[in-house]
């Protein structure tokens, strides 16, 4: 017989395996290296675009409520990348304005170069400008930390996904960060990585989840960027688009990526399973998400607004979800997320 839980709703089930651990990991002070427990905590973390916002903040807030050292090791895709690594740097606060401040106000998007044969988004706005003068990502901090990075990528010329770690300098995990978010369509060619051909990882790992399960977690932490049950199997448009782009990158890559597609709705459905199931196989996994019913962030959201009310709605999901709280308390009054503000120096 499975393990029997407690009390669900539907997102989660409130004494889930994966929170019991992170909870016991924070009262104990528990610190990498040091650990009480002989669990393997893994914390995945998907992108999707300006939809990195959401993934940014539930970041932020486990960094805010207490959960900063609880994991043996983060995974990251895309934006999702990104944010883990200022999360390791012991900064994931750092990253949010980059999605309603800097990349709005900044030459990020423009469907005019693309129009004209050129890329739509300019990856140099983000790595060589905010990430290294505005929200500067402490790259030393990361490559230190006891705590590793893996970051997805596509692997071109071999059509296969790779999980790149063990990296040596901040020119070697910079150029995987820029790999990971080289989208096919919006930017044009591909990244390199150790001299090969590497674009978005979620062309061939779409949930990251999957990187900590293969690297042996006990528990995996998965944050996920799309709404619950909002995505469907069938190819949209720029699936489809995204299929031939790729394609046309090396062959058999589209027919790689929209197998992928299909994977990933059945992963769904799992993660959607293991909410409140979550004795049902091992390892334990809870993916947290944006809930069934609210607004789908669009992937090049660019107005300030959806956006700072996607990091309002993470940040109370994330609260709930680690102080044992079902999400039907959400939106009910029994609490609220508020902007708190302060002065840095960089």
């Amino acid at each position: 017989m499975p393990e029997q839980s407690g009390p669900s709703d539907g997102m989660w089930s409130v004494d889930h395996p994966v929170l019991d651990a992170l909870r016991e990991r924070r009262r104990a002070k528990s610190q990498p290296g040091q650990r009480a427990d002989d669990h393997k905590i893994g914390l995945a973390v998907e992108g999707g675009g300006m939809r990195g916002v959401v993934s940014g903040a539930m970041l932020a807030a486990l960094e805010e409520f207490g959960f900063g050292s609880a994991f043996d090791a983060l995974y990251g895709c895309s934006g999702g990348a990104i944010n883990s690594a200022y999360f390791v740097a012991g900064e994931a606060w750092r990253a949010l304005p980059i999605y309603f401040q800097d990349l709005p106000s900044r030459d990020f998007l423009r469907l005019g170069r693309f129009l004209r044969g050129g890329s739509a988004l300019d990856l140099a706005v983000v790595f060589d400008e905010i990430m290294e003068q505005v929200r500067p990502l402490h790259y030393d901090r990361v490559l230190s930390s006891p705590v590793p990075l893996t970051v997805a990528l596509t692997m071109v010329d071999t059509i296969q996904p790779y999980a790149a770690t063990d990296f040596t300098t901040r020119e070697d995990l910079k150029a995987a960060l820029m790999s990971t978010s080289w989208r096919p369509v919006l930017v044009r060619g591909a990244g390199v990585y150790r001299g090969e051909r590497a674009i978005d990882g979620s062309v061939l790992t779409s949930l990251p989840y999957r990187m900590a399960v293969d690297d042996n977690c006990t528990h995996v932490l998965s944050l996920s960027t799309f709404p619950a049950g909002s995505y469907q199997a069938r190819p949209s448009p720029f699936i489809r688009l995204t299929a031939r782009h790729v394609e046309r990158l090396r062959k058999g890559l589209g027919a790689a990526y929209l197998a992928e597609v299909a994977r990933k709705h059945s992963d769904l459905q799992r993660l959607a399973r293991l909410r409140h199931e979550p004795g049902a196989e091992r390892p334990y996994v809870l993916d947290l998400a944006p809930m069934a019913g609210q607004p789908t962030l669009a992937r090049w959201e660019l107005r300030p607004r959806p956006l700072l009310a996607a990091i309002t709605s993470a940040y109370e999901m994330v609260y709930a979800a680690v102080e044992g709280l079902p999400s039907s308390t959400i939106g009910t009054g029994a609490f609220t997320a508020l902007p708190r503000w302060t002065v840095v120096r960089p």
